[in-house]
C-alpha cells in the first residue's frame, strides 16, 4: 500500500505541541536544529537528544510513527557516514578512518531530520505556508510577488498527500480486481492501469483548486497569524535563552 507515514505529513493529535502557536513552535524547532549543527561535543548532543524525546512525548507521536518517517533517510545517512569516514580536509584518505567523527556527524544529521519531522507532523500545512509567507515578506522590497510564491506553496502541499492518496486508491482497486499482470515497479509505471488514471484525477483536483484561487482575494487574511499567548511567548523565550546558554557552556 502507498498509504503510509511519510516526511511532511501532518498527524492530528490533541497534544501540547499540536496546540502550540506555529510561530513559537517554529522558533523552538529551528533553534534546536541550528544548535544541533553547531554542537561539537557529545554532551551537548546528548542534551539535544533528551530534548527531542521531550518534544516527542509532548506531541504524543509514537516511536513507530517517527521510525516510519525516519526510515526513508537511512540510505542518505549511510552515505553521509561513509563520506565522513573516508574523506577528510585533504580529500580521500582511506588510511586514516575516523569512526568517531563520522558517527558524530551522522548522529547530528539524524537529529536534525527528527526535529524537522516533529515540526511537520504537528503543524498544519496552512500554518507552514503562513510561516513561509512571513519569511519571504522582505522580498517585496525587490518587487517580488510573494503572494504567488505562497499560493504555489499551498498547491504543492495539497498535492503531496493527494498523490499518495489517489495512488493508493488506484493500487487498491487493482488488487480487488485481482490484476496481477504486472508486479512491483512494472505495475506502477504501467501507463493504462496506473499513470493515466492518476493523471486525470490530479488534473481534476488541480482545476478545482485553480478555480478556488482565482476567486479568492483576501490573501492577507488567509496568511494572518493569531496572537501568540503570553505563556507560549515566555516559554519560547526561556527555551531560546536555555539553548544560548548551552551553546556558550
Amino acid at each position: 500500500m502507498l498509504k503510509k507515514n511519510y516526511f511532511g505529513k501532518y498527524r492530528y493529535k490533541n497534544s501540547f505541541f499540536h496546540n502550540m502557536h506555529p510561530l513559537a513552535k517554529f522558533l523552538i524547532i529551528i533553534s534546536s536544529i541550528i544548535l544541533t549543527g553547531l554542537s561539537i561535543s557529545l554532551s551537548k548532543i546528548s542534551v539535544l537528544i533528551a530534548v527531542f524525546f521531550i518534544f516527542l512525548a509532548a506531541s504524543k507521536i509514537s516511536a513507530k510513527e517517527i521510525y516510519s518517517i525516519f526510515r526513508p533517510f537511512r540510505f542518505l545517512l549511510i552515505f553521509t557516514f561513509l563520506i565522513q569516514l573516508f574523506f577528510d580536509n585533504s580529500g580521500f584518505n582511506p588510511d586514516s578512518l575516523n569512526y568517531t567523527a563520522a558517527a558524530a556527524v551522522t548522529l547530528k544529521f539524524s537529529l536534525m531530520i527528527l526535529f524537522s519531522a516533529i515540526f511537520t507532523a504537528t503543524t498544519r500545512p496552512l500554518d507552514i505556508i503562513k510561516i513561509l509567507n512571513l519569511l519571504i515578506k522582505p522580498l517585496k522590497i525587490f518587487k517580488v510577488n510573494t503572494q504567488d510564491i505562497t499560493a504555489s506553496g499551498i498547491i504543492a502541499l495539497r498535492f503531496i498527500p493527494l498523490l499518495f492518496e489517489e495512488a493508493d486508491k488506484i493500487r487498491t482497486a487493482q488488487i480487488l480486481r485481482n490484476d496481477e499482470t504486472h508486479r512491483g515497479f512494472k505495475r506502477i509505471f504501467q501507463i493504462e492501469a496506473f499513470v493515466v488514471p492518476l493523471f486525470f484525477r490530479v488534473v481534476h483536483f488541480s482545476e478545482q483548486i485553480a478555480i478556488t484561487l482565482k476567486f479568492r482575494d483576501n490573501w492577507e487574511k488567509v496568511y494572518k497569524f493569531d496572537r501568540i499567548r503570553i505563556p507560549e511567548l515566555i516559554l519560547t523565550g526561556a527555551y531560546l535563552v536555555l539553548l544560548a546558554g548551552l551553546y556558550y557552556v
